[in-house]
């Protein structure tokens, strides 16, 4: 039997604020304070992990741009500014996608909510915590406190559910952070070899400048 869903799914930007879903570890860590999750099971020294995801973000962009203008200077060459530019492209997506992922929130039931026909209410499951009827696809998350729209899980470097609102955007982050990490990664590597055989390539290179001006 189909049941019509006729709410609409919102996407929770007011909870997220009063709830304190910036003020948690998963987004301080990421993106930089803290409040603990409506739910008291949570662990208090947890919650400080959300400053570090935007301190982590952060941090990395800064460390690889740094690292860039050494290895491969983006005024020397436009293979050097193509790269700079394609790491802060990646770097600013995964950023846009993880706040996003916050502030729009998985989508909520809303408690207390029934289905208009009264004969559905017997197809679906019965929320004690929300005093109303799932709606299908929905679970209630216990850290959250509420019904979430397609709830795949909850996510504590977010502080939220990854949901019916927010799964795109999560998908999103995930993806560009992985590619970020990867040309974090190489750059960071030869920046590295460069500055440890700094002195060599200085050398070498002094040398061939002695030789060629005494062949002169």
């Amino acid at each position: 039997m189909l049941i019509s869903v006729t709410f609409s799914a919102f996407s929770g930007l007011s909870l997220t604020m009063c709830d304190g879903r910036i003020l948690h570890w998963g987004p301080i860590a990421s993106l930089g304070e803290s409040q603990s999750c409506p739910s008291e099971e949570f662990p208090v020294c947890i919650q400080y992990l959300s400053l570090s995801s935007a301190a982590i973000i952060m941090w990395v962009t800064l460390s690889t741009v740094y690292c860039d203008t050494m290895w491969w200077p983006p005024e020397s060459s436009f293979g050097g500014l193509a790269n700079i530019i394609g790491f802060m492209a990646l770097s600013c997506l995964t950023l846009f996608h993880y706040v996003t992922a916050i502030f729009d929130g998985p989508g909520y039931v809303p408690k207390g909510w029934r289905p208009k026909d009264s004969d559905d209410e017997d197809c679906l499951q019965w929320c004690d915590s929300c005093r109303g009827f799932k709606a299908p696809r929905s679970h209630h998350c216990r850290k959250c406190n509420r019904c979430v729209m397609k709830m795949d899980h909850h996510c504590p470097w977010i502080n939220n559910c990854v949901g019916h609102a927010n799964h795109g955007h999560f998908v999103g982050f995930l993806f560009f952070a992985v590619l970020g990490c990867l040309h974090a990664s190489y750059s960071l590597g030869m920046a590295l070899y460069y500055g440890m055989n700094r002195v060599g390539h200085v050398q070498h290179d002094s040398l061939e400048d002695t030789i060629d001006a005494q062949v002169r």
